[in-house]
């Protein structure tokens, strides 16, 4: 909101204004996973994948494959310092930060 925004108030003495900050923010992307966070999902993925594989009616496939969906796109995020998104932002948001590895997310 900030860098697409229209700045109404610029705060006086600021270094660096609000909406160059964001610009600049925006650009870098998140800070990296902590190691033992990428971990974790790691692990959350494999236990989702193993569940899918179980999976015995529709219900449960889609609810588990939710799970993988999101948390490969966590790790793939995380690997392209990228911007996550949630909703209708998740797919746009994979395939903005890797065409191809995002794209396959959502095909699977």
């Amino acid at each position: 909101m900030y860098a697409d925004g229209l700045v109404l108030c610029e705060r006086a003495g600021a270094a660096t204004p609000i909406k160059q900050h964001a610009e600049e923010a925006l650009r870098e992307g998140p800070g990296a996973l902590a190691p033992a966070t990428i971990e974790s999902r790691r692990y959350a993925l494999t236990d989702a994948l193993d569940d899918l594989v179980d999976a015995a009616d529709a219900a449960e496939r889609l609810v588990v494959a939710n799970v993988a969906l999101s948390t490969a796109a966590d790790l793939l995020f995380d690997h392209r310092r990228a911007w996550t998104g949630s909703g209708k932002w998740l797919p746009r948001r994979l395939l903005q930060a890797d065409p191809e590895h995002g794209g396959a997310l959502l095909e699977g």
